[in-house]
């Protein structure tokens, strides 16, 4: 048993309680970044059209041209580019020695989840590029290409569609 005399400090009289309280502030330590992020950050959390979707990539290109590449592999059938964001230190072209990761989201027209995650990691990478020590490094070691949409055909007839979980001509 503990008894907290006048000259102690409390987490000496209660250990356990400290331990407890310690590991709550660090989980508590980054509940701020929550708070914060809807206003800081300038792409909204919802649904972005395929218009949208390409003013935000040039956005970004335009803005962080040092380190950012945009480019598009070619068009879907109904004429829509499919583009890719390339991030790196050196975006344009590859460089022996630092590899080249890419992630692509929206591969069926009704996944639009991973096509908005994308697009948020892509603003998240460019914005903390020299201010996140592990963020500058994994910007300056790795290329990483990022296609937001592989189905923007599909993503656009879904959208218009009457939602229905069990069918979709976007897929």
């Amino acid at each position: 048993m503990f008894y907290l005399l006048p000259s102690q400090p409390l987490e000496c009289a209660f250990p356990v309680l400290e331990n407890a309280f310690r590991k709550m502030l660090r989980s508590l330590k980054f509940l701020w970044i929550w708070i914060i992020i809807p206003h800081t950050s300038a792409l909204e959390f919802k649904h972005h059209s395929t218009r949208e979707l390409e003013s935000f990539l040039r956005d970004i290109s335009t803005k962080y041209s040092s380190i950012t590449h945009l480019y598009s592999i070619g068009t879907s059938v109904t004429g829509l580019n499919l583009w890719v964001l390339a991030i790196g230190k050196y975006p344009k072209e590859h460089t022996v020695g630092i590899p080249d990761v890419k992630y692509i989201a929206n591969i069926h027209g009704d996944e639009v989840v991973g096509r908005e995650i994308l697009l948020h990691l892509m603003e998240h990478l460019v914005k903390m590029y020299n201010k996140d020590a592990t963020i500058t490094k994994l910007i300056n070691n790795t290329r990483i290409h990022i296609m937001p949409s592989m189905n923007p055909d599909g993503f656009e007839i879904t959208q218009r569609e009457k939602q229905d979980c069990s069918f979709s001509r976007g897929r």
